[in-house]
Order: C-alpha cells, then structure tokens, then sequence
C-alpha cells in the first residue's frame, strides 16, 4: 500500500500537531510507511511499533498498553469495544497487529478515550502509555457504572411542562421586563407607554412595538435595556399599534404568559432541589436569544428522550425548565447543581459558559463547588517553578483551552479535574507530594 493510501486510512488520527496525533502526516519518516506496507504479511510486535513510534518522535508504550488496546476486548470498559466500526474478534487471539484495520481499531480506542477522560489524545496517550494491563484495567473500571442499577431506581416525579416557544420568558431579563408579580409589572410597560404616548403627541398613526422600543421616541432613560426590551417582547414586536387600549391587550397577551412559565418554571426549581441528591446530568449553557431557548430545549429533548438513554431514567437539569427568584439564588442553585451532578452525566457543557458559569463569581467561597486553581497553587503543589506550569499548559498538558484550563485577563486558570497522576516527567524529579488543596465542604 502506498504511503499516500495509509494516510487516507489513518486520516482521522492525523490531527496536525506534535504528540501521538502527529505521528503519520505527510513529514512522517519514510521506514514508517514500509513497515505499515507490509503489516497484512508480516504482523507487527510491540517492539517493531514502539520502534516506529521512535522513528515519529513519539514516546513507547508498555506491554500492558499493547495488550490492552490492541489484544484485549475488555468486557468492563466504559462502553463496548466490540460495536467500534472494523472490530474483528481474530485480532484477539493473536500476540500482534494483524493488519492495517487492527492497527486502526487500536488507535480509534486510545484516541476515544483520551477525549473522553482526558480532553486531548496528546494527554490521554502520555498519562495511559506506560501504565500496565491492571492499572489500565482498573482505571477504566472506575469509570463504568452499573446500568441495571441506574434503571432500577426508576423515574422522578415529572416536572410542569413549558412550551418550547415560551421557555425564554423564564430568562431573568424577561423577569426585569414583566415584573415579579402581575400588579406590579416591570418596566417594559412604562417604555411602552411613554414611546406611544410621544409618537400620538407628534401626530403618528400605526407603529410597530419594535419602533416603540427601538426608535427615535423611545425614552432615553431606558436606552441602555433596549436589548433586555426586545428581547422580552420578541413574540409581539412586529405586530403595529395606534391606541393605548390596543397596546396594553397585546402586552398583557405576553406578560400573561410570562407569568405562566415563570410560575411552572420556579415550581420545576423546587422539584429540582428535591431530587439534588439523585442528580445525574447538569446541563450548563448561555442562553441570550429566543432561538438559544429553542435549540436548548429541542437538544435536551433529543438527547434524552433517545432510546438508548430513556430506559435509564436519567436525571438531568434542563436550563430551559428552571427560575430562580433571584440572581444570587440562581447562581447558588446552579453551583449545587454542578457539584452534585454524579457520572455517568455529570456536567455537561452544550454551548458556550458564561464566566459566572466557569468561576461561581457569585457564590461564596464556603460553597464554591468548582474552584479552579491558578498557575502559582498548581506549582506549589508540584514544587516547581510557575513558569514551568505554563509551559506544560501550552504543550497540552492540560488538556485544550477552555477545557483543562482558560484565561482571564493575564491570569491563568486551570481545572482541578485536569491535573491527575501520572505527573509529567519535569515534575517527578519534586520530592513535594501530590496533593490538591481540599475544598470546603457543601453544607
């Protein structure tokens, strides 16, 4: 096989950058592509791939590595190696790679662990190449859970239903626009009011409520919550007015509503704290426009109600479903949802976090679930210099930006679930022992 023909095969572990995803690439050593050319006649050892991985600067990998990712089906990972495309069960009985599609099998393994526990293959591959048979065993032991068990324990109580058309009026800006109550609505009535109430001074007919908020007429003191307005009043801004009357039906058309939704959607918060404990999945997202709503709505729906997942009866928060009487309960009730959302969901990220999201800027230090460490505690804990710290950061140590670690302004900070055992090689010459600062406990 031409090596132009092995890359077209292995195109999908070519990810263009240094470590195990930079192996074959069109820069590859040459001895690499021979070998591989012959692997269906003479099947290739674990010595003979470990010197191929020399040949593409890359570290070897141990005898318990080969075995397991490339000899052994392991009933007991966290999902079924034998529906992975290729899967052939000769492989297994045989003490090498028998051809091309077994070389492949292996490496779609390590590449879907390493982003599933890792957040990089380039992390994944350094923290799991050199561990033994049993050590890769029971690592990945503890991360299979007990279906059977998790369906047993059957469904929660079911939570008030909210069209998917109406789950943006549950958003805190809709709450500043409405008000909390019906007899003391929010401001976006007196905006309303005020703009009409100029454009018939000035002698207008029919006007649409987005001119009203938007225009030239709408009052200066609110300029600054144009976008909280629209927003609010997105299901009604094309609609025109020439009266009071008529303006005041179609906003108490919304705002009755908004009402509605908000009252099922605290309700759903209390079933929500009732089921803390038994939580499974908590799904984090921004959501800043009517179409976010819908689209978080419809993927939770989606991925929930799947036929694989339903008969599990997982617990998921669902952001489109829930209020707070409050910024700060809201902040409150998301962090206790993050810190007791178990495997096998735990907190799932479906669109881009806010930094409230990603620091708990609003939640006090003695509940802060997920406090992130910065670059100088990291190089305490390891007994290093911090500069070094950053370097393992920009080499993917880390896992990627966003994911293992992110920065604010000229600060650094890193994940507490990305800095795991086995250290990098620069830190096993520390004497200091491992150990992450303890967090205070949830009361």
């Amino acid at each position: 096989m031409s090596k132009e023909s092995i890359l077209s095969e292995f195109e999908l572990f070519s990810v263009g950058q240094e470590g195990i995803g930079g192996w074959l690439t069109e820069d590859s050593d040459d001895r690499i592509f021979r070998r591989l050319d012959t692997v269906e006649n003479e099947p290739l050892t674990k010595v003979q791939l470990n010197q191929l991985l020399a040949f593409g600067h890359e570290a070897p990998v141990s005898d318990g590595f080969f075995r397991y990712y490339w000899l052994a089906a392991s009933g007991e990972h966290p999902y079924d190696v034998t529906k992975l495309t290729g899967y052939d069960d000769a492989w297994f009985d045989s003490s090498a790679i028998m051809s091309l599609a077994h070389l492949r099998l292996g490496l779609h393994r390590l590449f879907t662990d390493s982003l599933l526990y890792f957040g990089n293959v380039r992390t994944g591959y350094r923290m799991l190449r050199s561990l033994t048979e049993e050590r890769l065993g029971e690592f990945f032991l503890r991360r299979c859970f007990d279906t059977r068990q998790i369906r047993d324990r059957g469904p929660a109580l079911p939570l008030e239903p909210i069209p998917k058309d109406d789950r943006y009026l549950i958003s805190e800006m809709a709450c500043t626009s409405y008000g909390d109550r019906p007899e003391t609505p929010g401001e976006l009535k007196d905006a309303l009011l005020e703009a009409l109430a100029e454009h018939l001074t000035r002698g207008g007919k029919r006007i649409s409520i987005k001119q009203l908020i938007e225009g030239d007429i709408a009052p200066e003191r609110f300029e600054e919550r144009q976008r909280e307005f629209l927003f609010s009043a997105d299901d009604v801004l094309e609609e025109t007015v020439s009266s009071v009357t008529e303006l005041e039906e179609k906003y108490e058309r919304v705002a009755e509503r908004f009402f509605e939704a908000r009252g099922k959607a605290l309700t759903n918060t209390e079933y929500y704290l009732s089921m803390v404990n038994d939580l499974d999945v908590y799904v984090a997202t921004s959501m800043r426009t009517r179409e976010d709503f819908r689209h978080m709505a419809s993927v939770c729906e989606k991925i929930f109600s799947d036929e694989q997942l339903k008969a599990l009866n997982l617990r998921y928060f669902d952001p489109t479903l829930s209020a707070a009487a409050g910024h700060e309960d809201k902040g409150l009730i998301e962090c206790l949802m993050v810190k007791c959302a178990k495997p096998p969901g735990g907190a799932v990220l479906l669109q881009r976090e806010t930094i409230g999201q990603i620091l708990g800027l609003a939640v006090p230090e003695a509940v802060r679930p997920l406090r992130d460490l910065t670059t100088d505690e990291v190089a305490e804990i390891f007994g290093i210099k911090p500069c070094t710290v950053l370097d393992w950061l920009h080499r993917g140590q880390f896992g990627a930006e966003g994911v293992g670690w992110y920065r604010m302004g000229r600060r650094y900070f890193i994940r507490r679930d990305a800095i795991s055992n086995p250290l990098p090689s620069s830190a096993m010459r520390s004497t200091k022992p491992f150990a992450l600062p303890r967090q205070p406990a949830v009361r």
